[in-house]
């Protein structure tokens, strides 16, 4: 499955629900942002939105202080 086919949004939301203090999400998209190849994080970044549940967890005091170096990303896509 691609980026572009995949439902961020309200799949991602659904993970949030279902994950026990996010923990899941932290460290599914940890890895992402933590690996030493920006694409894939790139690739998700082309599809968050502003005010999406995704971009808001990204923008997240415990996301960034996680992986700080996300935020460097963040503002190159312009969230």
């Amino acid at each position: 499955m691609t980026l572009s086919m995949c439902c961020w949004g309200p799949g991602f939301e659904a993970l949030m629900v279902a994950s026990s203090e996010r923990e899941w999400p932290l460290i599914l998209l940890g890895r992402l942002f933590n690996s030493d190849d920006d694409s894939g994080a790139a690739a998700l970044l082309e599809h968050v939105a502003k005010g999406d549940v995704l971009h808001a967890f990204l923008r997240s005091d415990g996301f960034l202080d996680e992986y700080p170096q996300t935020e460097v990303l963040l503002l190159t896509y312009g969230l």
